[in-house]
């Protein structure tokens, strides 16, 4: 047996309405049903995740601070994994013909993620490492908490204070309160309200080039999770890494980023290029408008997928030319923004690999 001392975040998430769900349906069909929701959760968590174990209707983790530089990469993980949660339920709901408790009783269940960050010491006994410690303990006794109560909300994020100052995340979208836990005082959460979110997301108007209206395409196969891929091209530190280029987010009022927030680059003292993000769909794909500085305007349009490859990604990159008249577009599209999407696709692609050669 060993142990060894870590600071990080430890992350719960816990299915709501399990043991009502249970109580109203069918054994066999339940648990099949629960085992896919499992199932979803751990594939959405654990590219960033280190999965510790499922305990009964939670899904229980811990993620090492340094794997987040960008404290939104962690909340976009938390909304994907709940968009593909809902998906799931309503998918199962929809499609299926059985009548039995089981199915009909879906929407009892939703999610909700506890998220808190502290000091833990992991154990390792037969080759199986466990978080122990205070601040373990106080992640568990938060699943028990009086946002329901207080705020009429089923699906949520909860952040610990130390978790959401750590992450340095904007504070417009979350709720902040205080929540008695007993033996440990007092504890002030911050919370997001998730089915407010998932409906948004799903409102949210798709913008993408397809394969039939690029003028340019690229594929590239990036040795690292989409999650993480994501990180990097999105956190302005890393992607201006081993260039001239620097990256000046402009987030929406509300402190996030997505549809209608920008991003200015800079090259050296000059304004190069204005980034508007149109569509914003984190570990799937981004589209945005670039506009050349000056009087051109909008000049291109682009589309980033991210397609899981087991732990690679394949990147796939499809831009169309918006300038007019065309043979001016693609001509400047040519000689002024190809190269640096070829290079700035190159670059990044080396710069992950020796991130996870450390």
């Amino acid at each position: 047996m060993a142990s060894d001392l870590h600071q990080g975040y430890l992350v719960l998430a816990d299915i709501t309405g399990f043991t009502a769900y249970l109580s109203e349906a069918e054994l066999d069909h339940a648990n099949a049903i629960l085992g896919e929701l499992t199932e979803r959760i751990i594939a959405h968590l654990t590219p960033l995740m280190i999965l510790v174990e499922v305990e009964g209707d939670a899904v229980y983790g811990h993620l090492p601070a340094e794997r987040v530089d960008r404290g939104e990469t962690l909340v976009e993980l938390f909304e994907a994994t709940y968009v593909a949660f809902r998906d799931q339920v309503t998918g199962v709901r929809r499609r299926t013909t059985c009548d039995c408790n089981a199915c009909r009783s879906l929407p009892m269940l939703d999610l909700k993620i506890i998220c808190h960050y502290g000091d833990y010491a992991l154990q390792t006994v037969a080759n199986r490492s466990k978080p122990l410690g205070s601040d373990v303990n106080l992640a568990h006794r938060l699943l028990k908490n009086h946002v329901t109560m207080t705020t009429g909300w089923r699906a949520y994020i909860l952040f610990t204070e130390p978790a959401f100052e750590k992450l340095n995340l904007p504070p417009a979208m979350f709720q902040r309160d205080v929540d008695d836990a007993q033996e440990f005082g007092e504890v002030v959460t911050y919370c997001l309200d998730l089915n407010a979110r998932y409906q948004e997301i799903v409102a949210a108007r798709k913008v993408v080039v397809e394969a039939d209206q690029s003028d340019f395409s690229m594929e590239q196969e990036v040795d690292a999770p989409p999650p993480v891929v994501w990180e990097w091209m999105n956190d302005p530190v890393k992607r201006a890494m081993g260039t001239e280029m620097s990256f000046r987010p402009l987030p929406l009022t509300n402190g996030r980023m997505g549809p209608g927030a920008k991003n200015h680059c800079i090259h050296g003292k000059e304004l190069a290029y204005i980034l508007t993000i149109v569509d914003w769909r984190p570990f799937e794909y981004f589209t945005q408008e670039i506009e050349a500085a000056g009087r051109l305007g909008k000049a291109v349009v682009e589309t980033v997928y991210f397609e899981p490859i087991g732990e690679k990604t394949r990147v796939i990159t499809r831009a169309r030319v918006l300038l007019r008249p065309r043979w001016f577009g693609r001509l400047f599209f040519k000689l002024y923004i190809k190269k640096e999407l070829e290079e700035g696709a190159d670059r990044l692609k080396a710069l992950i690999a020796q991130h996870v050669a450390a």
